[in-house]
């Protein structure tokens, strides 16, 4: 399927001037011919601030749920904050510091010491079986 190329039309500037030129005298000559009367008639029909009531408490319905949310998502990153200065306060922590990197290195050390003992299949004298089934070297 060809594809349609649409053609522009270049119209020369003074051709838009003159529209523009026409739209504007014809909505001065309308603006001008009426009354004020028409314009005290015509005002009931263009006041749109009840429309614009309505739409201003339907549009808060619609996100109050969205706005709730985001409430509580800062709610709880401004508590995770304050908790987290107290947790990473570190002006007078640094024997706690050192203790606790001690103690990781204690538990890793341990923790290499069982590890071989759990890993260590030297001492297994019984033959692997698999399934039940006895296997035979």
């Amino acid at each position: 399927m060809k594809s349609k190329k649409i053609k522009t039309k270049n119209y020369p500037a003074h051709y838009l001037a003159l529209f523009l030129m026409t739209a504007l005298l014809l909505q001065g000559f309308l603006m001008s011919s009426t009354s004020k009367s028409d314009w005290m008639s015509a005002a009931p029909l263009l006041d749109v601030s009840e429309t614009v009531a309505a739409v201003v408490e339907d549009t808060s319905r619609v996100f109050a749920p969205v706005t709730e949310t985001v409430a509580a998502v800062n709610k709880f990153y401004s508590l995770a904050a304050n908790e987290a200065i107290v947790l990473l306060d570190m002006k007078d922590s640094f024997r706690d510091v050192n203790l606790a990197i001690e103690g990781v290195f204690a538990f890793y050390e341990e923790a290499s010491i069982q590890m071989t003992y759990v890993l260590d299949v030297s001492s297994v004298s019984a033959l692997p079986a698999v399934a039940g089934a006895y296997i035979e070297r």
